[in-house]
């Protein structure tokens, strides 16, 4: 039975490996958990079986990648060599840091207190295993230029459980005392700029004026990106799709607003593969120099038209938004989309 367990647990990392690269990053950390806790079990032939067995799940991504120029694997090193939109940063470690800053200002400040008390609990093996987990979910999301804040929740979550045991024992003392009323001052912090979100997203002018209430870490987020669906496709129905953004997460946004076709540099459009269009329309919020997307159109199409400037409704205000007619391609459709990449555009463009 216990050889039986150590092949099923064999099994498993192999069906592990097989489903999404951030799985790999919980193998990494179970990895250095072995080496620091578990050194035993390198001198274990079963232990090396499992390891064998999971490695299995490997090769279908391999395989996959030798047969697309490894497309996959390649897209998400570039994650560690660029920096985030608005950065003015010369250097890989400022570039780094630079994405850092910019994923935590999504997130308020007792949480991060919390998830910082939370890395620090790592005397007990498991509490190390959990903490290791909790960093290599963690390091891509902050060092990555596409900045996905949200993903940071996958490691938070194991950081806000381990900081919460340091506080699950009753007061003794000054110590304890002082540890339970820290904790309670967090978790009153977090809880008010919860609310404070949800009363400045709704409009709540009756509230006290508060930073809490006003300030939240993702409310001006929230209200930038809240443009006006309606108004998005009525502004676009004029002009002719395939839609191209510069902007990842337009596509997504204009193809349910319009029910059209919309496409971007994003990676995964790569692995689904592109169409071959001739004529379409290039889309772009302000943010990227018009002149400098005009100049690379004109490299990938033989005619280009615009920009024009669309104004779209939103929670904050009015966005803008860039468009040029576009027509008569001189590239692959896929050269096109690495050509109007949005990291590839704002490095050439900043």
């Amino acid at each position: 039975m216990h050889h039986v367990s150590h092949l099923t647990f064999g099994l498993t990392l192999a069906l592990l490996l097989n489903t999404k690269y951030t799985a790999y990053l919980y193998c990494v950390a179970l990895g250095l958990a072995i080496v620091l806790d578990h050194r035993q079990l390198l001198r274990s032939k079963t232990f090396w079986l499992n390891v064998a067995i999971g490695a299995l799940g490997l090769l279908p991504v391999l395989g996959w990648n030798l047969a697309h120029d490894w497309a996959s694997i390649r897209w998400q090193l570039t994650h560690l060599v660029t920096a985030s939109p608005g950065s003015s940063a010369t250097t890989p470690l400022m570039q780094w840091l630079g994405n850092a800053r910019h994923a935590f200002g999504y997130i308020t400040w007792p949480v991060i207190v919390l998830s910082a008390i939370g890395l620090l609990r790592v005397r007990r093996p498991a509490a190390r295993l959990l903490a290791l987990a909790a960093a290599m979910m963690l390091a891509p999301v902050l060092l990555s230029p596409a900045n996905s804040p949200r993903n940071l929740t996958v490691g938070l979550a194991l950081l806000l459980v381990l900081a919460g045991q340091g506080f699950t024992l009753k007061a003794r003392g000054f110590r304890h005392a002082f540890m339970e009323a820290g904790l309670a001052l967090l978790l009153l912090a977090t809880f008010a700029y919860g609310v404070g979100t949800l009363a400045a997203l709704n409009g709540a002018s009756g509230w006290p004026h508060s930073v809490l209430w006003n300030s939240s870490s993702v409310v001006h987020e929230i209200r930038r990106d809240g443009i006006d669906g309606r108004a998005l496709a009525a502004a676009l129905a004029p002009y002719p799709a395939p839609f191209f953004t510069v902007d990842y997460d337009l596509a997504g946004r204009v193809h349910y607003e319009t029910g059209r076709t919309a496409l971007s540099g994003w990676g995964q459009f790569a692995i689904w593969g592109y169409p071959d269009w001739e004529r379409g329309t290039v889309l772009s919020w302000d943010y990227v120099p018009a002149a400098c997307i005009t100049a690379r159109l004109r490299t990938v199409f033989e005619r280009v038209d615009g920009p024009e400037t669309l104004h779209i409704d939103a929670s904050a205000g009015p966005r803008t938004l860039l468009l040029w007619e576009v027509a008569g391609a001189r590239l692959s459709p896929l050269e096109r989309a690495r050509a109007l990449d949005f990291l590839t555009l704002w490095e050439v463009c900043r």
